[in-house]
């Protein structure tokens, strides 16, 4: 399959050169990580998540919402362009590129996008701040890339990814606007979410898509466990 980008649409010399943002945890924001011409066709062409994929059942704890307005749709559930949109972030390059960025000494990507996608929130979705699963059939998951879809969001639509220093502190906030790619490597320090609740107009949805890499192998000390939410 063609893929709908590739690496030579990404400006990797100057994103390599920037690196990583070390403080809580190493991760970096791209903006117009895409060439505009594709993320406006992405946009276009974004499928119809809410009513075709799969809605993750909302959850209440100790009076907070952990997760609930959220839909996916993965590979083979989407259309050309769209499964070839996908297919660029599997791309052998590409993953070099993530790798490099990420200083893993061995990445390969979820080529099913398990918990992944093409991923859109309703009004009054939200995600608390949570460190995610780590491990799929013997490989640890070590990178999620995140690549926000959402011409003009405006800070007051809520909805805005908070990076956190473990669980004492926001230390930055990520507007999710049109062709901003966050990227960050995976711990058990890697608190991060959304948990104001979307409060976009009505007819809008908060999209992304998201990609996760795996380190093929596990290190010693390694400890598998779900998504573990600050709730619980």
């Amino acid at each position: 399959m063609k893929p709908a980008f590739t690496i030579d649409d990404i400006d990797v010399e100057e994103i390599l050169q920037r690196g990583l943002t070390r403080m809580p945890f190493p991760h970096s924001v791209v903006d117009n990580f895409l060439p505009s011409e594709i993320a406006e066709r992405i946009v276009r062409e974004y499928p119809p998540v809410v009513k075709k994929g799969l809605a993750k059942p909302a959850s209440i704890r100790n009076g907070r919402l952990v997760h609930g307005g959220i839909h996916s749709i993965t590979m083979g559930e989407v259309d050309s362009f769209q499964n070839r949109v996908l297919q660029g972030f599997l791309e052998t390059d590409f993953v070099e590129f993530i790798r490099r960025l990420t200083e893993q000494e061995v990445l390969t990507a979820d080529h099913e996008f398990f918990g992944g996608g093409f991923i859109e929130t309703v009004r009054g979705g939200a995600l608390d701040i949570h460190v995610d699963f780590n491990e799929r059939v013997g490989i640890h998951r070590v990178v999620n890339l995140l690549l926000y879809l959402n011409p003009g969001w405006e800070e007051e639509y809520g909805g805005l990814m908070e990076i956190w220093d473990g669980l004492k502190r926001r230390v930055k906030t990520v507007v999710p606007t049109l062709n901003r790619c966050l990227i960050f490597v995976c711990s058990e320090r890697s608190f991060h979410g959304y948990p104001k609740p979307v409060a976009c107009p009505e007819g809008m949805t908060r999209r992304t898509i998201a990609a996760y890499y795996y380190g093929k192998r596990v290190p010693k000390d390694f400890k598998a466990h779900s998504t573990r939410y600050r709730s619980t």
